[in-house]
């Protein structure tokens, strides 16, 4: 069964009514997880279904599985208490959402041997898992932090045998234009993206903040097919994720005002592409500023994504920079920021400037709050 984008999911119904493209907030990176994005993630098929046909694939009677960043259902290691294993533990950071789980499994029996801890209390037990599973894999692959804290578990471990789901992935580039997305429509939010947008003022403060981007049209928008520019790779020995250059050859004619990145992230033997699946992986926008390209088929967009720990110590900040070739001859360059923290000083890009205006505000009741 394929999930429809034209048909509501039960977290983010008004994300698929009206015109076919909306954008949100990216908040995985961001310590604001509500029931409704948990449930997004859950309500996901593809990312579901290959995270669950991995771990059946990997899980024996002797296994010691860790979900680590288990969030508030814990799927993982409940499954792997439902497959048999010797030993499981949900390792959550966050103290409310531990509560939550411990809460939550101690209303079933299946689940009384799952033992929930802190990732303090984790390292001090000396637990060794023979399977490390994480959805800590953001929209753009590192944004939420893998690098570092599945990196650090994994080199901690140094287990050559343990299994390590997700094995890595491959965040892509695109030259993309949201207005020919839009088809002449005014840029809107999803409904529920205001709550979100509340909360990261909350918590990072103003200013430009990443954009997802989801529906029918963003195929729309697309000028060219992605190309890689950062991999990684977790195995049990080493783990590795780099930033590499792409380049990106345009294949229809159009103006570029934006690139838009995607990630394909391997679990086990499958792969779930945010570009192409109906996933809770969503592509991100970045708007290149307030600038308007004319391109043509033949055209290279050299692009390099730079990562860096300014304003967070595991979740990176990052500057694309990027080049565009015409028959060999530089054309236009320039660099497009995606700090964690955004900047309240930096000029809005076009698109965030018409994100907030009065006119394209929200779909629906913006005052539901």
């Amino acid at each position: 069964m394929t999930l429809d984008l034209d048909a509501p999911r039960t977290a983010f119904p008004g994300a698929h009514s009206g015109p076919g493209a909306y954008f949100l907030p990216s908040i995985g990176e961001y310590p604001i997880y509500d029931d409704a994005a948990y449930q997004f993630m859950m309500d996901d098929e593809p990312r579901v279904r290959a995270f669950e046909q991995a771990l059946t694939d990997a899980v024996t009677a002797d296994s010691v599985v860790v979900e680590l960043g288990c969030g508030v259902h814990a799927p993982w290691a409940r499954l792997a208490a439902r497959l048999g294993a010797r030993r499981v533990v949900a390792v959550e950071q966050l103290d409310h959402v531990r509560e939550a789980v411990i809460s939550e499994l101690a209303n079933d029996p299946r689940y009384a041997s799952i033992d929930v801890l802190s990732y303090d209390d984790y390292v001090a037990s000396g637990i060794r898992p023979t399977i490390l599973v994480s959805e800590i894999v953001g929209a753009i692959g590192s944004s939420e932090g893998a690098e570092q804290i599945v990196g650090r578990e994994v080199a901690r471990i140094g287990d050559p045998g343990m299994v390590v789901l997700p094995q890595g992935w491959i965040t892509s580039v695109s030259a993309f234009s949201w207005r020919r997305m839009l088809r002449g429509a005014e840029p809107v939010f999803t409904r529920e993206a205001d709550r979100y947008r509340r909360a990261l003022e909350e918590t990072v403060g103003s200013g430009d903040i990443r954009l997802c981007v989801v529906g029918r049209q963003v195929q729309l928008g697309l000028l060219s097919r992605p190309a890689a520019v950062e991999t990684a790779r977790f195995t049990g020995a080493a783990s590795d994720v780099a930033s590499i250059p792409a380049e990106v050859a345009v294949s229809r004619t159009g103006t570029l005002d934006s690139l838009l990145l995607s990630v394909d992230v391997k679990i086990g033997t499958q792969s779930v592409d945010s570009l192409s699946a109906r996933s809770s992986w969503l592509p991100v926008v970045v708007p290149l500023g307030s600038t308007e390209l004319p391109v043509r088929q033949g055209d290279v967009l050299e692009v390099r994504m730079h990562r860096t720990l300014e304003t967070n110590p595991v979740c990176p900040d990052y500057v694309v920079d990027w080049r565009l070739r015409r028959d060999g001859e530089e054309v236009a360059r320039g660099a497009a920021e995606l700090p964690w923290r955004p900047d309240p000083h930096a000029t809005s890009s076009a698109l965030h400037v018409r994100l907030a205006s009065s006119d394209s505000f929200l779909i629906g009741d913006s005052h539901d709050h």
